[in-house]
């Protein structure tokens, strides 16, 4: 259905009372009054106010301050949308750097963390052999002691013995220069 109005034109279909068209309810009143022309006149008639009512309706709706009202909204809508669509994209990038320098940093975390476990592990070895040496000097300490324990236990041994037999010798000699004395 097409309705010219000055400059402006207008397509669209409207509904009857009952649901339908109205093309085809006035299609179907002309096919069943075919044999009346004055009761399908009578018929448009009645119709008519409701029509133009309605066109009228519409109409209101496609006036140019209310379109170009809607438009300048639209706009304004499609502005707002595109600005929350920058500021949404640059906080996704910022987002996206931010993660980008803690992935970085975790990164560079972990290679500290492994570098700190192998000197951890270097140390825990040097540790160990130290500990090792340790033992090792403390076990030769100990023998070494032993050793010169024994030696000089030997020695004091020896030294008693000889001077048991030196307190002996002189002491059977001067019994016996002690005897010969009195004898004399």
């Amino acid at each position: 259905m097409h309705f010219a109005f000055d400059k402006r034109a207008f397509f669209g279909y409207w509904t009857g009372p009952e649901g339908r068209s109205m093309e085809t309810a006035a299609a179907e009143a002309a096919a069943g009054q075919d044999d009346d022309p004055l009761a399908s006149l009578e018929d448009v008639g009645r119709r008519l106010p409701a029509l133009i009512r309605r066109v009228r309706g519409d109409l209101a709706q496609v006036d140019p301050e209310r379109v170009r009202a809607r438009l300048a909204d639209a706009e304004a809508a499609q502005r707002r949308a595109e600005a929350r669509a920058a500021t949404a994209e640059a906080a996704a990038r910022e987002a996206i750097e931010e993660s980008e320098a803690a992935w970085e940093a975790a990164e560079a975390a972990r290679r500290t963390q492994e570098e700190a476990e192998q000197h951890a592990a270097a140390a825990d070895e040097r540790a160990e052999s130290a500990e090792l040496a340790k033992s090792a000097a403390q076990r030769d300490r100990d023998e070494r002691i032993s050793v010169a324990r024994a030696e000089a236990e030997r020695q004091v041994s020896q030294v008693r013995t000889d001077a048991d037999a030196e307190i002996a010798r002189v002491g059977v000699g001067s019994r016996r220069a002690g005897g010969a004395g009195r004898a004399a």
